[in-house]
């Protein structure tokens, strides 16, 4: 949770620790490390599988995208999309047993 009732979403682990928001429109934040950057804010939890009205952030393009989310056993269903989400593209995220080192900015 970030907030009373909002969820959001940052990256934990990533491949290259030393990774830049290279991609970021705005100039002053191209520098920042991608280890830790929120990607997703605003979440409005439905119920404990469903949250909705939510922004995620695409490092890969430098793009903000409204969102949904929801939560299938290990999976979970990230749907980004522009004006309706019928235009938009689902990624599944899987959760994990293995222990992962969490990057530290």
């Amino acid at each position: 949770m970030c907030g009373e009732k909002t969820l959001c979403t940052k990256l934990i682990q990533v491949a290259d620790p030393g990774s830049r928001d290279g991609k970021n429109p705005d100039r002053s934040l191209k520098s920042r490390l991608l280890c830790g950057l929120g990607l997703g804010k605003d979440f409005e939890m439905i119920d404990s599988s469903h949250a909705r009205g939510g922004k995620i952030y695409d490092p890969d393009s430098g793009n903000t995208y409204d969102a949904t989310m929801v939560s299938d056993g290990s999976q979970l269903k990230l749907r980004g999309y522009v004006g309706v989400p019928l235009f938009g593209r689902t990624e599944v995220w899987h959760r994990t047993d293995a222990h992962v080192a969490v990057c530290t900015p």
